[in-house]
């Protein structure tokens, strides 16, 4: 580098121009993970129950399901109405991510229902501010098939109780693409996320 040098404003020099650039969108990781630049968040390539084979890039066996809590109440998320899972009570949802060591990682957790309805690919775009694809612009499954091969269209947890009904939490279709709820004891797939 050295000492500086200064031309006068009538002599010409060159410029380097530079630009910054923020990632966007979702990207494969290449090890069984889908990071997702805008929310920050990065995602399990499989459901819970099945396998990642990296040669062939995709995903094996059958999605397991979990209950949410052992009891139709709100004593997994909080003990409030609109609480999130938070370990107490009995969830084979929390444990199934809690517990989880992948990709070196073992801060895995259930998703938000907004984290997870953002995974929801209806045939004209994103799912957006709507709650359901509609007929004519549903696929099956309707998420990326190329980030999340071999993609089931079950219906998977979220991390919230739904909050007008103690017995019920919140869940994402990927069948026909739309957010809703279910009985809590009842047992449905989970996608895990950091």
């Amino acid at each position: 580098f050295g000492s500086p040098h200064f031309q006068s404003i009538n002599s010409s020099a060159a410029v380097l121009c530079v630009r910054a650039t923020t990632l966007s969108g979702k990207v494969d990781n290449g090890d069984g993970t889908v990071t997702d630049h805008d929310l920050g968040t990065i995602w399990m390539k499989c459901p819970q129950g099945m396998t990642y084979a990296s040669g062939s890039e995709s995903c094996t066996g059958s999605p397991a399901e979990f209950q949410y809590c052992d009891t139709n109440d709100n004593s997994c998320n909080g003990g409030v109405g609109d609480g999130i899972l938070d370990g107490n009570g009995n969830s084979e949802a929390w444990d199934t991510c809690n517990d989880l060591v992948y990709a070196g990682k073992e801060d895995w957790r259930v998703p938000t229902i907004e984290e997870l309805a953002s995974l929801v690919l209806c045939t004209d775009g994103p799912l957006g501010s709507r709650n359901f694809c509609g007929l004519v612009n549903s696929s099956n499954p309707n998420i990326d098939t190329s980030l999340f091969p071999d993609f089931r269209s079950n219906w998977f947890w979220t991390s919230g109780s739904y909050v007008d009904d103690s017995n019920n939490a919140s869940l994402v279709n990927f069948g026909l693409g739309y957010t809703g709820y279910h009985t809590k004891s009842g047992t449905l797939s989970v996608l895990c996320v950091r």
